[in-house]
């Protein structure tokens, strides 16, 4: 019932990008995901949307932190070795904060920086 009140008072409009839409919430210490999906059809027009909630549980949310911290520090430790070698690769932190609203990509970012470097 709790959640039927949440989702009644997040009520939104249907954008019109025609992209997936997500957003994550808690309530009662429970995090869930809802989601806006455009359906196609078979020639690409935009047919609809579909539109769900997921409930994360408690040991699905553990299991995916635990793959992020351990994707991140493989990931570390390639690029500390790859920099012992020789191998420089800038590496750059952005939130969704920075990226909202401006079309930002991490592939322009990257070229940015890259491009920044190489002049320096």
């Amino acid at each position: 019932m709790r959640l039927e009140q949440e989702l009644e008072r997040r009520h939104h409009s249907f954008p019109l990008d025609a992209a997936l839409h997500y957003e994550r919430f808690v309530i009662d210490g429970e995090n869930y995901l809802q989601i806006l999906l455009p359906l196609r059809t078979g020639a690409g027009k935009l047919a609809g949307y579909l539109e769900g909630v997921y409930h994360i549980d408690a040991q699905t949310l553990s299991d995916i932190r635990g793959q992020v911290y351990h994707t991140l520090m493989l990931v570390m430790l390639v690029l500390f070795q790859g920099n012992k070698l020789g191998f420089s690769v800038p590496v750059v932190f952005r939130g969704k904060a920075q990226c909202a609203g401006n079309g930002c990509s991490l592939v322009k970012h990257c070229n940015a920086a890259a491009e920044h470097h190489r002049d320096a």
